[in-house]
Protein backbone atom coordinates (compact mmCIF):
# COMPACT_ATOMS: atom_id res chain seq x y z
CA UNK A 1 0.00 0.00 0.00
CA UNK A 2 2.75 2.46 0.95
CA UNK A 3 4.75 1.76 -2.21
CA UNK A 4 1.61 2.00 -4.35
CA UNK A 5 0.76 5.34 -2.74
CA UNK A 6 4.32 6.64 -3.28
CA UNK A 7 4.18 5.60 -6.92
CA UNK A 8 0.81 7.28 -7.39
CA UNK A 9 1.98 10.49 -5.75
CA UNK A 10 5.17 10.62 -7.78
CA UNK A 11 3.31 9.83 -11.00
CA UNK A 12 0.95 12.76 -10.48
CA UNK A 13 3.80 15.19 -9.77
CA UNK A 14 6.18 14.30 -12.63
CA UNK A 15 5.89 12.94 -16.17
CA UNK A 16 6.67 9.27 -15.72
CA UNK A 17 5.95 5.84 -17.08
CA UNK A 18 5.48 3.15 -14.44
CA UNK A 19 6.84 -0.32 -15.21
CA UNK A 20 7.24 -3.47 -13.13
CA UNK A 21 9.33 -6.60 -12.71
CA UNK A 22 10.28 -9.28 -10.18
CA UNK A 23 12.96 -8.67 -7.52
CA UNK A 24 14.17 -12.07 -6.22
CA UNK A 25 16.25 -10.38 -3.50
CA UNK A 26 13.39 -8.47 -1.86
CA UNK A 27 12.35 -9.32 1.69
CA UNK A 28 15.32 -11.54 2.55
CA UNK A 29 14.95 -13.67 -0.58
CA UNK A 30 11.17 -14.13 -0.53
CA UNK A 31 10.96 -11.90 -3.60
CA UNK A 32 8.51 -9.23 -4.59
CA UNK A 33 7.23 -6.94 -7.30
CA UNK A 34 9.34 -3.99 -8.35
CA UNK A 35 7.45 -0.94 -9.55
CA UNK A 36 9.58 1.90 -10.77
CA UNK A 37 8.80 5.21 -12.37
CA UNK A 38 10.92 5.91 -15.45
CA UNK A 39 11.23 9.38 -16.88
CA UNK A 40 9.10 9.67 -19.99
CA UNK A 41 11.40 12.24 -21.51
CA UNK A 42 13.25 12.56 -24.76
CA UNK A 43 16.24 13.98 -22.89
CA UNK A 44 19.62 12.30 -22.37
CA UNK A 45 21.95 12.63 -19.37
CA UNK A 46 25.09 14.63 -20.18
CA UNK A 47 27.92 14.85 -17.63
CA UNK A 48 30.61 17.54 -17.16
CA UNK A 49 33.40 15.07 -18.04
CA UNK A 50 31.81 14.44 -21.46
CA UNK A 51 30.27 11.08 -20.57
CA UNK A 52 26.56 10.45 -20.44
CA UNK A 53 23.67 8.07 -20.91
CA UNK A 54 21.00 8.05 -23.57
CA UNK A 55 17.43 7.88 -22.29
CA UNK A 56 17.41 4.18 -23.23
CA UNK A 57 20.67 3.39 -21.42
CA UNK A 58 19.43 5.30 -18.37
CA UNK A 59 16.14 3.39 -18.32
CA UNK A 60 18.00 0.07 -18.42
CA UNK A 61 20.61 1.01 -15.84
CA UNK A 62 18.15 2.34 -13.27
CA UNK A 63 16.42 -1.07 -13.21
CA UNK A 64 19.34 -2.23 -11.06
CA UNK A 65 17.84 -0.42 -8.07
CA UNK A 66 14.66 -2.48 -8.10
CA UNK A 67 16.55 -5.68 -8.79
CA UNK A 68 18.41 -5.32 -5.50
CA UNK A 69 21.72 -4.14 -6.96
CA UNK A 70 21.85 -0.79 -5.16
CA UNK A 71 24.32 -0.14 -2.33
CA UNK A 72 23.13 1.78 0.78
CA UNK A 73 24.66 5.23 1.25
CA UNK A 74 24.79 7.59 4.20
CA UNK A 75 22.64 10.69 4.47
CA UNK A 76 25.82 12.74 4.03
CA UNK A 77 26.73 11.04 0.74
CA UNK A 78 23.24 11.15 -0.77
CA UNK A 79 22.55 14.23 -2.97
CA UNK A 80 20.82 17.10 -1.18
CA UNK A 81 18.69 17.87 -4.25
CA UNK A 82 17.26 15.57 -6.88
CA UNK A 83 15.97 15.84 -10.43
CA UNK A 84 12.68 17.77 -10.43
CA UNK A 85 13.32 18.86 -6.82
CA UNK A 86 12.27 15.49 -5.36
CA UNK A 87 13.80 14.78 -1.92
CA UNK A 88 13.45 11.15 -0.74
CA UNK A 89 13.29 9.87 2.81
CA UNK A 90 16.71 9.08 4.36
CA UNK A 91 16.07 5.42 5.21
CA UNK A 92 15.89 4.28 1.59
CA UNK A 93 18.90 5.84 -0.13
CA UNK A 94 20.98 3.72 -2.51
CA UNK A 95 23.56 4.13 -5.26
CA UNK A 96 24.80 2.01 -8.15
CA UNK A 97 27.20 2.37 -11.07
CA UNK A 98 25.88 2.92 -14.57
CA UNK A 99 27.29 1.17 -17.63
CA UNK A 100 29.50 4.26 -18.21
CA UNK A 101 30.72 4.39 -14.58
CA UNK A 102 28.53 7.27 -13.43
CA UNK A 103 27.12 6.99 -9.90
CA UNK A 104 23.33 6.90 -9.86
CA UNK A 105 21.33 7.64 -6.69
CA UNK A 106 17.74 6.60 -5.96
CA UNK A 107 15.26 6.23 -3.13
CA UNK A 108 14.07 2.63 -2.81
CA UNK A 109 11.26 1.53 -0.50
CA UNK A 110 10.21 -2.13 -0.02
CA UNK A 111 7.18 -3.30 1.95
CA UNK A 112 7.48 -6.93 3.11
CA UNK A 113 3.85 -7.99 3.47
CA UNK A 114 3.80 -11.51 1.93
CA UNK A 115 6.11 -14.20 3.43
CA UNK A 116 5.64 -16.70 0.56
CA UNK A 117 4.58 -14.80 -2.56
CA UNK A 118 3.63 -16.39 -5.86
CA UNK A 119 6.89 -15.79 -7.69
CA UNK A 120 6.93 -13.56 -10.77
CA UNK A 121 3.20 -12.69 -10.49
CA UNK A 122 3.13 -8.91 -10.62
CA UNK A 123 0.12 -8.86 -12.93
CA UNK A 124 -2.71 -10.05 -10.68
CA UNK A 125 -0.97 -9.59 -7.32
CA UNK A 126 1.38 -7.06 -5.72
CA UNK A 127 3.42 -9.00 -3.13
CA UNK A 128 6.24 -7.29 -1.24
CA UNK A 129 6.22 -4.18 -3.44
CA UNK A 130 9.42 -2.24 -4.07
CA UNK A 131 9.33 1.29 -5.47
CA UNK A 132 12.37 3.14 -6.80
CA UNK A 133 12.56 6.89 -7.44
CA UNK A 134 15.61 8.23 -9.25
CA UNK A 135 17.40 11.17 -7.59
CA UNK A 136 20.59 12.19 -9.42
CA UNK A 137 23.64 10.99 -11.34
CA UNK A 138 27.30 12.07 -11.09
CA UNK A 139 30.29 11.39 -13.35
CA UNK A 140 33.45 9.72 -11.94
CA UNK A 141 34.97 13.18 -11.26
CA UNK A 142 32.01 14.16 -9.07
CA UNK A 143 30.32 16.43 -11.61
CA UNK A 144 26.53 16.34 -11.61
CA UNK A 145 25.00 15.03 -14.83
CA UNK A 146 22.11 17.02 -16.32
CA UNK A 147 19.21 16.24 -18.62
CA UNK A 148 19.63 17.74 -22.09
CA UNK A 149 17.50 17.47 -25.19
CA UNK A 150 19.40 15.58 -27.90
CA UNK A 151 19.83 17.23 -31.31
CA UNK A 152 17.17 16.44 -33.90
CA UNK A 153 17.99 13.08 -35.41
CA UNK A 154 20.27 12.24 -32.44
Amino acid sequence: MRATLLTALFATAFPVVVASGWNSNACNGAGGCYFFPSFSTGDNFVCPDGSGLSRYEFAGDQDGFGLGNGVPVSKEEFPKTCVNGFVPSPEAQLKLQSRNNQTMYAAVVTTCDTPNPEKYNCYTRNPNPTTSTFCAMYDPSGGRCELRTPPIGG
